[in-house]
């Protein structure tokens, strides 16, 4: 995913498959957006779920965790879960409708 700006707020966008130079295939994966307010408040509790320590540090110690550990996350829009890439899978569900 990349970083976007959607309806004026912070954003990720995975426009997989998607060049302006060619026809876009039927099948790939339509254009997924999520702002980043949406996932921010979550970090914490993907913290302690990673970890199984709690408290959690504040949102800026866990994403510098992410970033030094590689650990990579991916949203489903489909289930609204955002899960870590790391051997013990962790998942949590993203409520899109505040």
């Amino acid at each position: 995913m990349e970083s976007c700006w959607a309806n004026s707020r912070a954003a990720y966008r995975c426009r997989h498959g998607h060049t302006s130079a060619s026809k876009a295939d039927p099948d790939r994966p339509k254009n997924l957006y999520i702002r980043e307010d949406r996932i921010l408040p979550h970090l914490r509790a993907l913290w302690v779920l990673l970890s199984g320590s709690d408290p959690a540090p504040g949102t800026a110690e866990v994403i510098s965790h992410l970033r030094a550990g590689e650990i990579t996350l991916t949203y489903d829009p489909q289930s609204r879960a955002l899960q870590t890439g790391t051997p013990r899978e962790v998942k949590l569900t993203v409520d899109r409708t505040r």
